[in-house]
């Protein structure tokens, strides 16, 4: 199972890598939308996890939004340090959202909701 993860921060990058290397899933990282979408042009993915604040002229709500357009199945987790953002998250009908620090089994939960172990 491949997962997308979207974040300006390398330490959450590095979190989020570590949580699906626990779970049996391969990440591949972007710091930006630009990134993320040429990774998810060339590859494809069984869930997104996008921080909503990204660097300045990025916002993670928009990139989930082309990511949704382009595959209506894919599941998306949004993270966010700001937890004013869980109104933003819901009022785009994105249905994960995790406010930073989040607990590790809540993004585990919702990866084996996604890939049940077998």
């Amino acid at each position: 199972m491949r997962a997308l993860v979207v974040d300006n921060d390398d330490s959450m990058q590095k979190l989020v890598l570590r949580l699906l290397d626990r779970e049996g899933w391969t990440g591949i990282t972007a710091a930006d939308d630009r990134e993320a979408f040429a990774a998810f042009m060339v590859g494809w993915f069984d869930v997104a996890i996008i921080d909503v604040d990204l660097d300045a002229g990025s916002d993670g709500i928009e990139l989930a939004k082309i990511l949704r357009k382009l595959d209506p199945a894919l599941p998306i987790v949004m993270i966010s340090g700001d937890s004013f953002n869980a109104a933003r998250v819901k009022k785009a009908r994105l249905h994960h959202f995790f406010a930073k620090p989040f607990q590790i089994e809540s993004i585990s939960s919702v990866l084996r909701t996604i890939a049940p172990r077998t």
